[in-house]
């Protein structure tokens, strides 16, 4: 790893995570595993949980970019406030998503 960071990068930088770390006060953060037998739910669970239990501002993450815009779509049409945010979406639509969270 360090021979690629030093091919790859001019000035990099080492970042540390402290997992013993509290996260911030007001922040809660929530953890939900999927059953593999439930895979073929698992956005019909995420849009139950979001409409049902975590109707405050929420993110969710996901494995790719496909799987957020697919998300931001089928919770857009149940109503759900939301956006994505990832690579292919522009820095204007970024801002504007970040802005309307808060």
């Amino acid at each position: 790893v360090e021979d690629l960071l030093k091919l790859a990068l001019k000035r990099p930088v080492r970042v540390m995570a402290d997992a013993q770390k509290l996260v911030a006060p007001r922040l809660q953060q929530e953890f939900v595993r999927i059953k593999k037998n439930m895979e073929a739910d698992r956005m019909s669970i995420l849009a139950a949980l979001v409409k049902r239990t975590y109707t405050d501002s929420t993110i969710v993450f996901f494995e790719t970019k496909n799987d957020a815009h697919y998300a931001r779509v089928v919770l857009g049409l149940l109503g759900v406030r939301c956006a994505e945010l990832h690579g292919n979406v522009t820095q204007t639509a970024r801002l504007e998503a970040l802005q309307n969270f808060k």
